[in-house]
């Protein structure tokens, strides 16, 4: 949260003097004597959260040119690879001595023995700093974009946890964007089956909507941590959403309104203001067909904080059939 707020303008105190305590709280997390395996003994969940702090304290240590630092922590925030098991394709628990521990004959099973309040299924994307890596760890964006294809139209995704909120989003990355557009837009406006509760299966699986207009707001058991999934519904109904908080760089689909104007600069200064505008926007029409951004034809899938908070105008022309040329290049 800290790394995040400075790489977007918004610490105040000099950044040198709050590191230290960063870096203690990272070595915490995940201590130095399991440096000499490379993983987080029985507990590749943590192994794989604990990367990601580690990848994005690395990315301020090379801001303040603190070279060693950032090297060592960059060589940590790869230790969720000595996790996975290439036989399997999953992450996996494994022993002190490198053994590999027991793992469920049906991935889907939510045990939460090695990984918490998740399946097997939910943690295996849980690599939020390194999409590539994780899609080459499949053997390329064919196989990647299958098996997650796979996770949402056989319900496995669940919603109403922090696990796997960014899953939708990973299609942008394997080259496949009009699956993210479809799969955000179905999670935010339409019913969905959903089998599991916080900790484990619920009793019969529920077909509901997800984020509810009535006073109860949420699926059942939804666990709005810190009002978590009440920002994942702002920030995905409007077409932008940070994959990896630490990296200030949003990913793109389409918005389910016809105007959303963000005014970053609180002093009103229409001149800052970023205009995100849908046209032929219908409940048909969730695909991204072309975009335009300032004036120009813009084809990609994410934007940078930068350009939101500089001010300017993104256009999306809509249509009811999927577009795979847009967003690939």
């Amino acid at each position: 949260v800290v790394a995040d707020a400075y790489f977007k303008g918004l610490v105040k105190t000099d950044i040198r003097e709050i590191y230290p305590y960063m870096l203690r709280e990272v070595i915490l997390q995940m201590p130095q004597k399991y440096d000499s395996i490379g993983y987080i003994p029985a507990r590749p969940d943590q192994t794989g959260e604990y990367c990601w702090d580690n990848w994005v304290l690395a990315q301020v240590a090379k801001e303040l040119n603190n070279d060693e630092d950032s090297n060592y922590l960059m060589k940590r925030s790869n230790y969720w690879l000595n996790t996975w098991d290439t036989s399997l394709l999953f992450i996996r628990a494994r022993a002190a001595d490198g053994t590999w521990l027991d793992f469920p004959d049906d991935p889907a099973v939510n045990r939460e023995k090695y990984t918490y309040e998740g399946s097997k299924w939910h943690w295996r994307w849980n690599v939020l700093h390194d999409i590539p890596s994780l899609i080459n760890a499949f053997g390329g964006e064919g196989r990647f974009v299958k098996e997650l294809e796979y996770f949402f139209e056989n319900d496995l995704y669940t919603a109403g946890n922090q696990i796997d909120l960014q899953t939708p989003f990973l299609f942008n990355i394997a080259v496949a964007p009009w699956r993210t557009q479809k799969w955000v837009r179905k999670i935010l406006t339409e019913p969905v089956v959903q089998k599991y509760g916080t900790h484990d299966f619920f009793s019969e699986p529920i077909f509901d909507r997800v984020y509810k207009p009535t006073p109860d707001g949420y699926l059942e058991e939804m666990d709005d941590d810190y009002g978590c999934m009440a920002a994942w519904f702002n920030m995905s109904s409007i077409g932008l959403y940070q994959l990896c908080p630490g990296y200030p760089v949003y990913q793109i689909t389409a918005p389910i309104f016809n105007k959303v104007t963000i005014s970053p600069d609180r002093s009103g200064d229409p001149g800052k203001r970023f205009i995100l505008k849908t046209l032929n926007l219908s409940k048909e029409n969730i695909y991204i067909q072309s975009a335009i951004l300032n004036g120009k034809p813009f084809n990609k899938t994410s934007i940078t904080h930068d350009e939101i908070v500089n001010g300017g105008k993104l256009v999306f022309k809509m249509g009811n059939k999927p577009n795979k040329d847009w967003g690939i290049n």
